[in-house]
């Protein structure tokens, strides 16, 4: 009897085992400072797994099934990188580390605009005098000659 509940005990023991440990670091491929707050997911998971990297980097994945896996890294402004064929067994963690490169795209149009009235003071605790004056206006007055110091003097 007690060999049949040993025999139980240590099946249900290894079937619970059955997992892996994907651990390592992202970094900037060209500085190869560390990137924090990378997502690494694991691909081809029943249930979804993924760790965004902490301060320096670092990543740990656990309870990965055994067998061959493979997983996405990505962070913003950088492409995202596939890593497939990662190993993982029972008692070994897979130590990797991945370098990602930055992504270059163009914007289509950027638009500035200015909603500030210069002659109302942005201070509204200054008494006396608060104008704001910008380049033209210190071009415009005879007695500045473009110095700004003179100008406010």
């Amino acid at each position: 009897m007690k060999l049949i509940k040993f025999l139980a005990m240590m099946i249900c023991a290894v079937s619970f085992a059955q997992s892996g440990v994907i651990k390592g670091r992202i970094l900037d491929k060209q500085s190869e400072l560390p990137l924090m707050g990378a997502s690494v997911e694991l691909l081809g998971s029943e249930i979804p797994k993924g760790v965004i990297t902490d301060f320096d980097g670092y990543f740990t994945l656990t309870d990965v099934p055994i067998g061959r896996k493979a997983i996405r890294v990505s962070y913003l402004g950088y492409e995202t990188s596939t890593i497939p064929d990662i190993e993982v067994s029972t008692g070994k963690d897979v130590d990797i580390t991945v370098a990602l490169t930055e992504s270059i795209g163009s914007l289509d149009e950027i638009v500035l605009t200015s909603s500030t009235n210069k002659i109302r003071s942005l201070n509204k605790f200054s008494a006396v005098s608060a104008r704001q004056f910008g380049i033209k206006e210190v071009g415009r007055y005879a007695g500045g000659r473009s110095d700004v110091a003179r100008l406010a003097s």
